[in-house]
Parts: C-alpha cells; structure tokens; sequence
C-alpha cells in the first residue's frame, strides 16, 4: 500500500530498502551505534564491579548506565522491525521512569539517607521558581526543606514512572485492535493527541522535579561531576518524548514526506529513531564521563560531613 500511516511488515520494508542506498547505510550506522553504546555500558559494568565497593549505591549507577544500550537497542528494533513499535517504546519507556526513580534514590544514598538529607536541610530552603515549568510564577517562594517537601518532591518527579507507561500501554492496546492509527493522532476527536498531551506535561513536570532537586543538593553535596549526572537523565527524557512530538507534528503537516509504503508518521517515527539512537550513543559518552571514577571516597567524605553536622 502506498504511504500508508500503518507500520509496515518487515517483508514489504525489506523489498522497499533493497533500492535505498542512503537508507541502508544509515541503518547500519545505527546498528553501530547501538552496538558501541551496549560496549561501552558492558565495559562500565566491569568497571565498577572491580573498582567500585559501595553496595548501596552502585546497582543504582548501574541501572542508570543501562538505561542507554536499552533505550538504543529498543530504538534499533523500531527501525528493523516497525511493527514493534509500540511494544519497544513502551519498554524503553517503563525502564526510563524506574531510572528517574532510581537518581532520586542516589542522591538520597549520596547524603547517606533520606534522613540524614532533611537534617543536612534543617534550617534551609529550597526554591520551586525553576525552569521548566515554574520559572517565571512570582508566586512560588522559598520553602524549607522538610520531610513533606521532599515527599512532595518525590511525587512530582515520580509520577511520571506511572504516568507515561501507562498512556504507552493503552496506545499498544488500541493500536493491536486496530483502534489507533498514526494518521488519527492530531484529530481531537482521538485518544492519542489527549494521552500526547499528558505524557508532554508529565514528563516537563517531572524534569522540573529533578531541577529542583538538582539546585537543592548541589549546595550541600561537593560530589564531582554532578551536574553532569543529573543533566544526562534529564536530557535523555527531553530527546525521548519531546522530540517525537515535534516529528509528528511537521509530519501533520507535510512537512515530512512519505516514501513508498511509509507514510509521513511512520517516515517521522523512523527518523525520530535514528536521531534517538545518534543522541543516546552521546549522552552515553557524558554519562561515561560523569560516573567514571571512584566514588566511594567521595561517599565516605559525604559521611564524614553528615556526622559533623549531626554533632
């Protein structure tokens, strides 16, 4: 069929690529980058179990790290196979939201606990008047540090482990029964563009989550590179969900044009995946950079800091 807004199976994409030079090598490219990219995260694995002792903390850097060779490897499956679209966007998605649980956690483990970190804040604020979501609402003022506000911190960037996935899941099913096709996506009358919304406003609430508690630990933690950590996870959420929804709208209109049996969608949901895998290959590199070293040292220096403040 031509320029259908449906996935295509893989013999009539295969038949297509035959007489698409340009298009095969990038495919190949892609497929180099993945492979470098999960290289690099099984050299990092060996890394830190040789020179990294601290339990606590490194399956957490560990499942952080992980988050690019799945995001690539999933991102290379669209690509070679677009019907697993939806079931490969979903799984790169569900292990997305549990890292951002995970880097809560790390930073919690980084001041030696949850508790130790509202006693390392007693006394102090923190601002809500960050970018993305409040940087400009003179409303917002200081607020100190307490239990509840780092719960109230925790839900903000949390929901978005339930939120996303959860949209994911519904589109795959609707999409199975043939209930949700890629040309329907800006029709209001459709579910897609709704569930589209909400995803973009949960995961902007959720980068602001990670803002705020950025900016907040950064005055107490002198961690190397942490600003380096945090920006990594927030610029694979950004590429992840934004950039799509930018692709599907100039593919809405016509900006993105169809090619054989690929529609506009479908052609734009291709290169989102090519372009996910070039930029996840990067970030992967500055995550390298940003984790690699010995961190218990520094964990024990962190410790030392919280005692003194105890006393």
């Amino acid at each position: 069929m031509s320029c259908s807004q449906d996935f295509p199976y893989t013999s009539v994409l295969y038949s297509e690529l035959g007489g698409e030079t340009g298009t095969i090598a990038i495919t190949v490219i892609a497929g180099v980058l993945s492979f470098l990219t999960l290289i690099n995260f099984l050299e990092e694995v060996w890394f830190f179990s040789k020179h990294y002792d601290d339990k606590q903390t490194r399956p957490k850097i560990l499942c952080l790290l992980a988050l690019y060779p799945i995001v690539s490897c999933n991102a290379l499956l669209s690509l070679l196979i677009p019907k697993a679209t939806p079931i490969a966007e979903f799984l790169s998605a569900l292990f997305l939201s549990f890292c951002v649980l995970q880097f809560i956690r790390l930073v919690a483990d980084y001041f030696g606990g949850t508790n130790a970190m509202v006693q390392a804040f007693e006394g102090e604020t923190v601002t809500f008047r960050t970018p993305p979501c409040c940087c400009c609402c003179c409303c917002l003022t200081q607020v100190k540090l307490t239990r509840k506000t780092l719960k109230f911190i925790k839900i903000i960037v949390l929901q978005l482990s339930f939120v996303r996935p959860g949209i994911l899941y519904v589109l795959s099913i609707l999409h199975s029964d043939g209930r949700y096709h890629l040309d329907q996506s800006s029709e209001p009358s459709q579910i897609y563009l709704w569930l589209k919304v909400i995803s973009t406003i949960s995961t902007l609430f959720a980068i602001y989550g990670l803002v705020v508690t950025f900016f907040a630990a950064r005055r107490k933690l002198s961690l190397p590179r942490f600003h380096l950590k945090a920006a990594t996870l927030k610029l694979t959420l950004l590429v992840f969900d934004m950039q799509l929804t930018i692709l599907l709208a100039l593919a809405r209109y016509e900006k993105i044009t169809c090619e054989g049996s690929r529609g506009s969608f479908v052609r734009s949901i291709s290169i989102h995946n090519f372009m996910l895998i070039i930029e996840v290959f990067l970030i992967a590199v500055l995550a390298r950079f940003a984790y690699r070293f010995t961190e218990q040292q520094t964990a024990g220096i962190e410790t030392k800091e919280m005692k003194q403040m105890k006393v």
